[in-house]
């Protein structure tokens, strides 16, 4: 049985990061906000996948600015799933009680992130930012973007049967009792829904967090929805299925 983390546990915020120029210092600045307002303690530990713009410096600066500032770098880029596996496989030799993973691109707030704290100080192991329950939902998202998540996440739901509503963003908390046993293959965006697969045969303790997902006030989004992606996700939900448990 995973036991109830302290309130004063110490926990990291892994945001993974490509070409993300113009967003970096912004994004780490208003999770230092929300750590101060609270009193949280937490490392954010950033995720440089492979970035080829201005991406380093304003890493660099950033810890010039703030002491709980840590960088790991891609050569090259990698994915998003391995730049959260990386981040987890950095976690996990820090000794953090949990993860908090955010994206770079400002369309997730930060301010949720005392939400998930309180989540898992209650004795989740798996708390998500849902986007369709009571107080969460979209803004300024293309309608296509809306209606391919309502679509696919109605998928996912009747597949996996947990009880949660929201299988498709990555704005998440994760105790690191379960990330020492994922084994994660996946380094693309289908890493989200393979989380929740490996999750779901571990433990039984999900929760959610409602949150408005916004649309970026810099840059391009890196996703897009390929075939490839599609069927990936599908995949899991297939696995999800037939496994009934």
């Amino acid at each position: 049985m995973t036991r109830t983390i302290a309130q004063d546990e110490k926990f990291c915020v892994v945001v993974p990061i490509y070409n993300e120029s113009g967003n970096i210092l912004p994004t780490i600045e208003r999770v230092n906000n929300t750590l101060n307002i609270s009193g949280l303690n937490a490392d954010i530990l950033c995720i440089n996948d492979g970035s080829r713009d201005d991406t380093e410096r304003e890493l660099v600066e950033a810890q010039n600015r703030w002491t709980n500032v840590i960088v790991k770098t891609h050569e090259s880029n990698m994915g998003f799933g391995a730049a959260r596996w990386t981040g987890m496989k950095a976690a996990r030799a820090r000794g953090y009680s949990y993860i908090v993973f955010i994206d770079a691109d400002l369309t997730m707030d930060p301010q949720y992130i005392i939400k998930f704290h309180e989540k898992m100080v209650d004795g989740f192991d798996f708390v998500t930012g849902s986007r369709f329950v009571y107080g969460g939902g979209m803004e300024n998202v293309p309608w296509h973007r809306k209606a391919v998540s309502v679509v696919g996440n109605t998928i996912l739901r009747r597949c996996f049967r947990l009880r949660i509503n929201d299988y498709s963003q990555g704005f998440r908390a994760i105790r690191m009792g379960l990330i020492k046993q994922f084994c994660l293959t996946e380094k693309g965006f289908p890493v989200l829904v393979e989380e929740l697969y490996q999750a779901k045969c571990l433990t039984s303790k999900f929760a959610e967090v409602p949150f408005v997902l916004t649309t970026r006030e810099a840059g391009v989004s890196k996703f897009s929805y390929t075939p490839i992606v599609i069927l990936k996700y599908l995949f899991y939900a297939g696995k999800a299925l037939v496994a009934g448990f």
